[in-house]
């Protein structure tokens, strides 16, 4: 497979979240044919700096890649920014990117299923990206990949032809859905969770999630979303160390399955799949919300 996408990670002070994800990410066949980018956010404090440095310099020697490069930043600019201003750097020179954070654990066939969908809808302009994750509900796996509206935010990847719909300016978003209002709850997912809710907060406090933005403006431009049936990604930052995840042991695939053989699908959003999903919300929102109270008590 010629013409691979870059794969981008974004890391900032967990080494061993780090490592794991870098040693999966190298168990990939294609990652030897692969340029690696690094982008490492800068330290918030002084008590920080010895963490971020030695994710640094762990970055700075990694191997088993086709080339490396690790971009520092000389201050804290925060998850969302370093993304945002990460990706768009990237897509500036090239026309597709495969995006990591620091916490996420791939299959070992994540890069072939990336970059053979990237390449299936490259030109398909209704395809915003391609994403590993998928809960872990129960269904009849009658397809193995399967269509959704907008984007998301857990081992994806994109084109730049797509990137350039994404809007910065959360206010933006939030006044096009309230003139919409009828999506509203198609957009939280059928009242699986408070999207709409999220996204508000995010005018106030930008710098908390760009995940949210990349949804929102995807959904309201109508382009949709390829995900596995079968995740192709675990999130250990679950456990509590990232910076926008609480604990939550509800996410993950148990383990990783064959990956089905690739083949292009239509597009359309598939109906069953929204409502596994948002069932699996529902249950698993009150689970959490329970945990972070009793995890808040400890403390």
């Amino acid at each position: 497979m010629s013409n691979l996408a870059p794969i981008v990670v974004f890391a900032y002070n967990r080494i061993i979240h780090f490592k794991t994800t870098i040693k999966h990410l190298k168990k990939n066949t294609l990652a030897s044919k692969s340029n690696l980018i690094i982008f490492c956010d800068g330290s918030k404090n002084k008590n920080d700096e010895k963490k971020v440095n030695e994710v640094r310099n762990y970055a700075k020697n990694i191997n088993g890649f086709k080339s490396l490069k690790v971009i520092c930043r000389k201050k804290n600019i925060g998850l969302a920014n370093n993304i945002i201003n990460g990706v768009t750097k990237i897509l500036g020179k090239y026309s597709k990117i495969i995006v990591l954070e620091d916490d996420m654990i791939c299959h070992k066939n994540f890069l072939n299923y990336m970059n053979s969908f990237l390449e299936i809808y490259r030109n398909n302009k209704n395809v915003a990206s391609i994403h590993g994750f998928n809960y872990p509900y129960k269904n009849n796996y009658k397809d193995k990949f399967f269509f959704l509206k907008g984007a998301d935010c857990w081992g994806w990847s994109t084109w730049k032809r797509a990137w350039q719909h994404f809007e910065k300016n959360p206010k933006k978003l939030v006044n096009k859905l309230e003139k919409k209002n009828e999506l509203i709850y198609d957009f939280n997912f059928q009242d699986g969770y408070d999207y709409f809710k999220m996204l508000k907060k995010n005018i106030k406090n930008p710098k908390k999630s760009w995940a949210i933005r990349w949804y929102a403006s995807t959904y309201l431009k109508n382009l949709y979303t390829l995900y596995p049936a079968k995740s192709l990604i675990k999130n250990i930052g679950s456990d509590g160390t990232g910076e926008n995840c609480i604990i939550d042991y509800h996410l993950n695939p148990r383990k990783f399955y064959k990956l089905p053989k690739i083949k292009k699908i239509n597009v359309y959003e598939n109906k069953y799949h929204k409502k596994k999903i948002s069932e699996f919300m529902n249950n698993h929102l009150s689970v959490s919300f329970l945990k972070k109270i009793i995890n808040l008590l400890k403390k």
